[in-house]
């Protein structure tokens, strides 16, 4: 089977338009959720792993929620 490249170009760039458009909504939905994680966290060289590590597992949390409510509407 032999793939045009263009046709994976165009692939990559609706699927890049279509992640950028995923992100802008949970930015926007999710605005002040982040920014209250941020506000709790305390930034010195002795907690960057600890940092990240609550930033992720609430992170995944909202993007598993927002995710699953996008299927369920759809």
């Amino acid at each position: 089977m032999t793939v045009n490249v263009c046709e994976w170009c165009r692939v990559e760039e609706r699927v890049g338009r279509q992640l950028a458009v995923i992100g802008d909504e949970v930015d926007v939905q999710y605005a002040t959720v982040f920014k209250q994680m941020i506000d709790k966290l305390s930034f010195d060289e002795n907690t960057p792993y600890d940092n990240f590590a609550t930033i992720a597992r609430e992170s995944v949390l909202i993007l598993y929620l927002f995710t699953h409510q996008s299927i369920c509407l759809s």
